[in-house]
């Protein structure tokens, strides 16, 4: 298995740490992450023996790809062992180019989910996503479900390779 760096690894993430910095460093959407990785190697500038750890972003990176793995994608694992849902055989792109290893569109949307979680981890929830309920003497107070957990210019990025009949509509910019 390739392995992306000391401790995030290719059946980890669709995606990898050094990748995910290069696709938000030229987003609106990676602005923070982007400014988050920055500060974490100015501040091991001084020392050259230390690295940036980067915990939470690679956290990040490996939410986001089990968030896309339950996607109902086009096609078929390419293998039945493998740990990520790319590669994928069996699709075919509305322009009938096959799809080959993870496409970069996939790359991209991991990325994005990931500074995306990383954005929301950092936001207070709104109350209004609150829901406070009693049973008996017991209370509790969660945070409602969403229906799409997934923003929208990640949906947009991978509704090409998600099945037809997958129940989410192609969104129009």
């Amino acid at each position: 298995m390739e392995y992306y760096n000391d401790d995030l690894t290719a059946a980890e993430s669709l995606v990898s740490l050094e990748a995910a910095d290069s696709i938000l460093a030229n987003t609106l959407h990676g602005r923070a992450w982007t400014a988050r990785a920055e500060s974490d190697r100015r501040a091991c500038f001084d020392d050259p023996e230390r690295q940036p750890e980067r915990s939470d972003d690679k956290s990040a990176l490996r939410d986001a790809s089990a968030m896309l793995a339950a996607q109902p994608w086009k096609g078929r694992p390419a293998d039945s062992e493998q740990p990520q849902s790319f590669p994928r055989v069996g699709i075919r792109l509305e322009t009938g180019a096959s799809v080959h290893g993870v496409p970069a569109a996939i790359q991209t949307a991991t990325a994005l989910l990931a500074a995306h979680l990383i954005q929301q981890a950092d936001q207070p929830i709104s109350p209004e996503l609150l829901i406070s309920y009693a049973v008996g003497e017991s209370q509790g107070v969660f945070r409602a479900p969403s229906l799409d957990s997934l923003p929208r210019h990640v949906r947009q990025l991978i509704q090409p390779y998600l099945n037809a009949g997958s129940g989410w509509a192609l969104v129009k910019a």
